[in-house]
């Protein structure tokens, strides 16, 4: 993966902070690993480019809303109000993301839970 070993570090504490924060009354949290070849899927409607590795966290929390899909990834967005954070955790991850040439996307059911998956080009 073509990123800062500190910068992979900032997204995964970012995403499972997220999901631990949406399970209010317990859960499990799934974090999956795995490399995916050139027109291979790595979500639902996401096909690799090319060769990448794809992380993929799902929580089993409060999912998110539509509207709040929509609005994830702008600065300082928040659901959980000013004393809970920056609302800048996703924000960061997006940035993170593009700047290694990956793509990020989210699928999310109110009161299921919500997958983030990560696809990075491959380094090699």
């Amino acid at each position: 993966v073509p990123m800062d070993g500190l910068h992979l570090d900032q997204i995964l504490l970012n995403l499972l902070l997220n999901a631990d924060l949406a399970m209010a009354t317990g859960g499990t949290i799934e974090l999956r690993i795995w490399e995916a070849g050139a027109g291979q899927s790595a979500a639902e409607g996401v096909i690799c480019e090319g060769r990448s590795v794809v992380l993929t966290v799902t929580d089993q929390g409060c999912g998110m809303s539509e509207e709040t899909l929509s609005r994830v990834f702008d600065p300082f967005f928040s659901t959980r109000g000013p004393a809970a954070g920056t609302g800048l955790g996703l924000s960061l991850v997006y940035g993170l993301m593009r700047q290694c040439g990956g793509q990020i996307y989210l699928s999310s059911v109110v009161d299921r839970g919500t997958t983030v998956t990560l696809v990075f080009p491959s380094a090699a």
